[in-house]
């Protein structure tokens, strides 16, 4: 059985990374919301990772949906998201509240360090590019330092 790719509905931390009897996957957002991805297959990220909007972080299955800690069958994704006071929110009522989303979001500001970092680390022993996380985006002129370094970049 092949299992559907999941993706990061927003850019955020990691929060909880398949703890519990479900599969869970939580990233808080920049506004400290909750976007919680419940019964998944497989985890490809950790608790502390920075991940972007549209990020693979794992695959969909049913872990826990008839018992916990098992997987049982037919795919089947529970997407929840909760305030920061950690209340439930209808989703479908937030997400129609942020208005239209871009599907092709800008790509992050650094492509060309990204590029060599990735080349770089192939040559690194037990590196290779899937292991690699995408860094956290950063938008365009908002800092003076690079996303690898503390050195200072011009800013494009």
């Amino acid at each position: 059985m092949t299992h559907p790719a999941l993706r990061s509905p927003v850019d955020g931390i990691v929060t909880n990374a398949g703890e519990g009897t479900a599969g869970r996957i939580a990233i808080r957002d920049a506004n400290g919301m909750s976007h919680e991805l419940l019964h998944t297959h497989r985890r490809f990220v950790s608790v502390g990772d920075p991940v972007v909007a549209g990020q693979l972080v794992g695959t969909m299955g049913n872990t826990g949906v008839i018992e916990a800690y098992i997987e049982s069958g037919d795919h089947y994704l529970h997407y929840q998201l909760k305030d920061p006071a950690g209340r439930r929110l209808n989703p479908q009522a937030y997400w129609e509240q942020q208005g239209p989303i871009d599907p092709n979001p800008a790509p992050p500001a650094y492509v060309d360090e990204y590029r060599q970092y990735l080349r770089d680390a192939g040559g690194v022993p037990a590196t290779s590019r899937e292991d690699v996380r995408v860094l956290r985006r950063v938008p365009v002129r908002t800092t003076e330092r690079s996303a690898f370094n503390s050195k200072p970049v011009e800013v494009p």
